[in-house]
């Protein structure tokens, strides 16, 4: 709906009715979130077997983080072929790091001989649209404290099936002047920093709310 004030145009927003049972389940992906256990709780890739520096067991995550130099491998569904790219590992392995997004493909960004630029990014899944919203939450909250130096956000993207989506983490083109692959690849780089523990503290937050 919208409204002429003098010279300006007012919009009223209506909100969007949630019935119980929706509202019981948005509760229940929240809960879900918050109770995954961490990188230092349980290691992100999963199938990772190497012993850790401190006492040799394959269970221990002291060696956890996106500077393992295991990680591109264990990250990859193809570590053979392709191992992730050192620039987009950190938001890779922070997106495992949550066990609910699930990454299926990444680009570090790259830039062409010709100029043209390939965007770094990271593609997901989500079996809940409540997570992609506190990503997206999450990136805006970035760029207004200044974190970051360009504009993300959460696009849907190409999935199998309907009981999962797909989604991409990347810079929002739109909404950025000049176009730098350099700090693109910075901002991806921070956004991978807190990533799962800002969107747990969001998830508690609404919860609260709720």
């Amino acid at each position: 709906m919208a409204k002429w004030i003098g010279r300006e145009l007012k919009l009223k927003l209506l909100r969007m009715k949630t019935d119980e049972a929706r509202e019981a389940a948005i509760i229940q992906d929240l809960e879900h979130l918050v109770l995954q256990p961490s990188s230092r709780d349980l290691r992100p890739c999963i199938d990772c077997k190497s012993p850790c520096s401190c006492s040799a067991s394959t269970c221990c995550t002291c060696d956890c983080t996106h500077e393992c130099p295991l990680a591109p491998a264990m990250l990859s569904t193809d570590p053979e072929n392709y191992p992730i790219e050192s620039g987009i590992v950190p938001l890779v392995f922070s997106l495992c790091s949550l066990r609910e997004c699930q990454p299926y493909w990444s680009c570090e960004g790259h830039q062409f001989p010709n100029g043209d630029i390939k965007i770094p990014q990271v593609w997901f899944y989500s079996r809940s649209w409540v997570y992609p919203k506190l990503i997206s939450e999450y990136l805006v909250d970035l760029k207004r404290i200044k974190k970051i130096c360009n504009h993300w956000h959460v696009r849907l993207t190409f999935a199998e099936g309907l009981l999962v989506g797909g989604f991409s983490i990347e810079p929002d083109l739109k909404a950025i002047g000049e176009i730098s692959l350099s700090t693109m690849q910075y901002d991806a780089k921070i956004i991978a920093e807190d990533l799962a523990k800002n969107l747990k503290r969001k998830a508690s937050s609404y919860l609260k709310r709720l």
